[in-house]
C-alpha cells in the first residue's frame, strides 16, 4: 500500500481486519510530505553554531550567528541566549529560541499520586501552521516534548503561551511568544533539531511564521530575568543526571519548583549519585577542576550529623545542613566545597554548591560520579540534589 502524496501534514486512520471475520483493530497515524530538501534561506536566516551543525544540511544559506554576514539576518535561531542573540533583540530583530532550559515533564502521567505529566493544551495558532494537532497532547507530540520554564517564574508571567502543560511542577511553558527589548521572540522548548518528521515539519512552520506578518506577540519577557536564568545554567556543569536515588521528590528552590533526590540521615534514604558533565578533555593535571550544581539542605531543627561526599568511592569532604554561605575543606586543604545560598525558609534553604578538586583526580573529556552519603544517625536532616538545568 502506498501512501498518498501530500502537500501538508495530514492526520489518518489505519484499519486492518481479518477477512471473513469481526476481528479488526485501527490505529491514529500521521502522514508528512516527503521533503528532500527546504527551501533555501539565504541572508535572512544565522543560526548559533550547535543550530547551525544541526541544521546546515536542512536549510542551504544558513549563515553563522556573530559573523558579518549575520548582521544582515532578519532571523535569529539559537539553541542559548548568548551575547549576539541580545543583540539581535535589542536591534529588533526576530528571535526563535530551541531550548528552555527549565523541567523536562515527559508524556508519562502519574500512578498513584499526580506526576508530572497530567495534561497539555496546544493553542490555535499559526505559528503551528498546518501542523495537525487536537488542541492537546496526542502521540504526534510525544518524541518532540522536551524542556519548559515555570509560567509563575519571576519574568515569565507577562507572555503569550502558546502550549502549556500542567502537573506535579505546576503549569509549565512548552511554547510562548513574547516582545523582549525592541525585538520579537518565539521560544521553544520542543526537540526540534531531530530529523524525526514531525520535528523538521514544526520547524519550517515556525520559521514561516516568524518572518511573516502574522508574528505579533502580545506578551512581554523581562529580558534581564531571562539573562541571568540563562547565565547560571550556562554556569552548572556539576549535573547531568542522577544515577541512584532512593527517594526523588517535586520540592521547591530559589528557581522555583524542582524535582530533587534527597539522601536522608534516617537510614531509609541512603546515599544520592550522580554523574557531571564531561570535564574539558584539555585538562592541567596540576591544577584544579570546579563543578556547581544547584542543591538544597534541610530540616536545620532536628540533630546535627554530617554528610560525606565523594568521588567514585574516594571521600572529598564532610558538611553539614546550612542556612547561609559556608564553605568546608578537606582535612588536607586540597579539596574545597562552597554552598552559596540563595534561599532560605524556617527549616530548609537551597543554593549552589561549588566543589574544587584536584584536576589529577579526574579523566579529561570523561564524566565524574558524584556520591553524598549520610550520617546514619537517625536525625531528619536531608541533602537534596536538584535536576537543573
Amino acid at each position: 500500500m502506498l501512501a498518498p502524496a501530500l502537500k501538508a501534514p495530514a492526520k489518518a486512520r489505519l484499519t486492518a481486519e481479518l477477512a471473513g471475520t469481526d476481528v479488526r483493530n485501527s490505529w491514529d497515524v500521521w502522514l508528512f510530505p516527503k521533503v528532500r530538501r527546504r527551501a533555501p534561506v539565504v541572508g535572512q536566516v544565522a543560526a548559533s553554531p550547535r543550530v547551525l551543525a544541526a541544521l546546515a544540511d536542512r536549510y542551504p544559506g544558513l549563515v553563522k550567528l556573530g559573523t558579518p554576514a549575520a548582521a544582515k539576518a532578519r532571523v535569529v535561531l539559537t539553541d542559548s541566549f548568548r551575547a549576539e542573540a541580545w543583540e539581535a533583540l535589542r536591534r529588533g530583530k526576530n528571535v526563535v529560541l530551541l531550548k528552555l532550559p527549565g523541567p523536562r515533564p515527559g508524556v508519562r502521567l502519574g500512578w498513584w499520586g499526580q506526576g508530572p505529566q497530567t495534561g497539555t493544551a496546544i493553542a490555535r495558532h499559526p505559528a503551528f501552521g498546518k501542523l495537525p494537532h487536537e488542541g492537546y497532547l496526542d502521540e504526534l507530540f510525544f518524541r518532540m516534548l522536551g524542556g519548559t520554564v515555570q509560567c509563575g517564574a519571576e519574568g515569565f508571567q507577562s507572555v503569550e503561551p502558546l502550549m502549556v502543560g500542567s502537573g506535579r511542577l505546576g503549569y509549565l511553558l512548552h511554547v510562548f511568544q513574547a516582545k523582549a527589548a525592541k525585538g520579537k521572540l518565539l521560544a521553544s522548548g520542543l526537540e526540534l533539531l531531530s530529523n524525526h518528521p514531525e520535528s523538521a515539519w514544526l520547524l519550517d512552520q515556525f520559521l514561516a511564521y516568524v518572518q511573516s506578518a502574522r508574528f505579533l506577540p502580545t506578551g512581554r519577557l523581562d529580558v534581564a530575568v531571562w539573562e541571568r536564568l540563562q547565565a547560571l545554567a550556562r554556569s552548572l556543569n556539576g549535573w547531568s543526571r542522577t544515577t541512584r536515588s532512593f527517594r526523588r521528590v517535586s520540592y521547591a528552590s530559589f528557581l522555583g519548583e524542582l524535582y530533587m533526590s534527597v539522601a536522608r540521615q534516617t537510614g531509609s534514604e541512603k546515599f544520592v549519585a550522580w554523574e557531571t558533565q564531561p570535564v574539558p578533555k584539555k585538562l592541567d593535571g596540576s591544577g584544579s577542576h570546579t563543578f556547581r550544581w544547584v542543591a538544597g539542605l534541610g530540616w536545620v531543627s532536628q540533630p546535627a550529623g554530617k554528610f560525606s561526599l565523594l568521588l567514585g568511592d574516594k571521600p572529598l569532604v564532610n558538611f553539614q545542613v546550612a542556612q547561609k554561605d559556608t564553605v568546608w575543606k578537606s582535612a588536607d586543604g586540597r579539596v574545597r566545597l562552597a554552598y552559596r545560598c540563595q534561599a532560605v525558609n524556617d527549616l530548609d534553604s537551597s543554593g549552589i554548591m561549588e566543589l574544587t578538586v584536584p584536576a589529577s583526580l579526574l579523566t579529561p573529556g570523561k564524566r565524574a560520579e558524584l556520591r553524598v552519603v549520610p550520617a546514619q544517625t537517625g536525625s531528619r536532616r536531608w541533602f537534596g540534589l536538584y535536576e537543573y538545568p
